[in-house]
């Protein structure tokens, strides 16, 4: 890449660059479509995500959560849209260590964990 082009791309945001697919979030959080990196502030309180529906979603739609370190105290809670939606086979996952991760990705009809 060129001094003169690496000048262009330090002033303007990419459409596709990384900043674009990150949300940070707190409390309770209800993901849509589109949503790449969620990154919980479980600093004060804990975090409630409830994922898309993996329809909606989409086939190989793929979203991680990421802890912003203190999970083992204010834990992040994942659960599917309904009571119907699994993760992994389950209604609930829980995160509990400090500055775990977790990425799922939508098969069309439910969660799963990679």
């Amino acid at each position: 890449m060129l001094a003169r082009d690496m000048k262009w791309f330090s002033r303007r945001q990419h459409p596709y660059s990384w900043t674009s697919f990150i949300r940070e979030v707190s409390g309770t959080y209800y993901a849509v479509p589109g949503d790449k990196v969620i990154v919980c502030d479980t600093t004060d309180n804990s975090v409630t995500v409830f994922l898309p529906s993996a329809a909606d979603a989409g086939r190989g739609s793929m979203i991680t959560l990421k802890d912003k370190g203190n999970a083992a105290t204010n834990n992040i809670i994942l659960r599917g849209r309904s009571s119907s939606e699994k993760i992994d086979g389950a209604n609930i996952v829980t995160l509990d260590t400090d500055w775990t991760s977790v990425p799922v990705v939508s098969d069309g009809k439910i969660w799963l964990i990679l």
